[in-house]
């Protein structure tokens, strides 16, 4: 039972989002099923962190010790270069509507709502960062961060 507790807590921290459909994970969810319970006391204890398990997906919510913790930035798996900061705001405007959204969802559904939160937001208005998708730069940067999201798993390629 150790073991296996050990195992699916490695699991979870090698890779938060674990799918039921995707092969290369059905082996790590189906032990993280079977712990759930001591999972998700462990790292409550040590780690602060809350676990969710569904039928679909396990997901370890991670929460950093420190928001001001530079030392592990994403990295765009394009070119293995830390995101900016524009492309972290991208990114969390992205993650926000895939949180709100169906299912499925297009991706020109994400641009629209990210250019909608940009054009709402005070303090991005007054912060000097500029999303604009007529703007090389801008477009640019929506592209990395779908790339980042893809490698997550947070968006799964269906069609088109």
């Amino acid at each position: 039972q150790e073991e296996e507790r050990q195992r699916a807590v490695r699991a979870l921290l090698l890779n938060p989002l674990l799918l039921a459909e995707v092969p290369d994970h059905r082996e790590a969810f189906a032990c993280v099923r079977r712990q759930a319970d001591p999972v998700r006391a462990w790292f409550a204890r040590y780690a602060g962190w809350s676990f969710d398990l569904t039928p679909e997906c396990a997901r370890l919510y991670k929460v950093p010790a420190s928001h001001r913790d530079a030392t592990r930035p994403a990295l765009n798996p394009h070119d293995g270069e830390p995101l900016s900061r524009r492309r972290y705001v991208v990114l969390c405007l992205a993650l926000a509507t895939l949180v709100r959204a169906e299912r499925q969802i297009s991706l020109g559904e994400i641009a629209r709502d990210i250019l909608g939160a940009w054009a709402d937001d005070a303090a991005l208005a007054s912060s000097g960062l500029i999303f604009d998708l007529e703007q090389t730069d801008s477009r640019r940067d929506l592209v990395a961060v779908l790339r980042v999201l893809l490698a997550w798993r947070a968006l799964v390629h269906v069609d088109g």
